[in-house]
């Protein structure tokens, strides 16, 4: 089914795009931290 396969790239889209966010937000206060210390 078309709409399924759609749905379920548009969740693993998400997925990845929310993954790779929390990465680097996580990398942006690694650098804070380490210029402010």
């Amino acid at each position: 089914n078309w709409t399924q396969r759609r749905d379920t790239w548009w969740f693993w889209h998400l997925i990845r795009t929310a993954v790779s966010v929390a990465a680097f937000a996580a990398l942006a206060a690694a650098v804070l931290s380490n210029l402010t210390a």
